[in-house]
């Protein structure tokens, strides 16, 4: 697949997901069933190394029960409150992009330097472009929107996902630090695939007790730090139950 400018692949994508018929809201007894592949990076000896996590087959209800179960992270959002959000999102991405981080907002007190509001905006498009189920069309609206967020980029080739798949890389570099994000997409049907943290430039990291260096960690550009990749994603009528 030829990778272009985020503006070119994330209104293709756009223009694809238009097309598509929406499905019906799931009804509030209905679950959201997913499993999760997660790819993490660590250091043994000093020599890096990669741990493969499987996450078990998890079950939330669609209603917005689940909530009392986040209470002190003010960035969880239930399905359906992200679905009904998502929906209602306005066309224009200026006024979308200020919506998400309003529905997202935790990175605007705790971080220090705060946020700017590009790194804001994009990390907040990552949550909800990550939730399941969206309709096509507010999906659609995402991927436009994101495409003007200033310092997107995508890699000019598909990258692997935690579980080993192809994926569309739509990345950003964090503000002030050596990483950048990455939203993954999938190159055949543009769904969200997962989401990655990869080294954006070479740089060394000083292990240390107090006054005393222990180690100093050299990591290279394109060395991926951690990934998550989400296998499967449906609608089910009972916790339990399996697509």
């Amino acid at each position: 697949m030829r990778l272009d400018s985020p503006a070119e692949v994330l209104n293709r994508a756009a223009d694809a997901l238009e097309g598509r018929p929406a499905g019906p809201e799931p009804r509030d007894d209905q679950w959201i069933y997913t499993r999760t592949v997660r790819a993490a990076q660590e250091s043994r000896g000093g020599a890096p190394s990669t741990r493969i996590e499987y996450g078990p087959d998890e079950w939330v209800r669609y209603d917005d029960s689940a909530a009392a179960e986040h209470g002190e992270d003010s960035d969880h959002r239930t399905a359906r409150e992200v679905y009904r959000a998502a929906a209602a999102l306005p066309d224009d991405p200026a006024r979308l992009l200020a919506k998400i981080r309003s529905i997202y907002p935790t990175g605007d007190t705790t971080e220090d330097p705060p946020e700017t509001e590009a790194q804001h905006s994009f990390r907040a498009m990552g949550l909800m472009v990550g939730s399941y189920p969206l309709p096509p069309a507010a999906l659609a609206r995402l991927y436009r929107a994101m495409a003007t967020i200033p310092g997107v980029r995508v890699t000019d080739h598909l990258v692997k996902d935690a579980a080993g798949r192809e994926a569309i890389a739509i990345t950003r570099k964090e503000d002030g630090i050596h990483e950048q994000r990455e939203i993954l997409l999938d190159p055949h049907d543009f769904g969200y695939a997962g989401l990655r943290f990869v080294v954006a430039e070479d740089y060394e990291y000083a292990l240390s007790d107090g006054a005393v260096k222990l180690q100093t960690i050299e990591f290279k550009a394109g060395q991926i730090l951690t990934s998550e990749a989400r296998t499967r994603a449906a609608v089910v009528d009972s916790r339990g139950e399996k697509p």
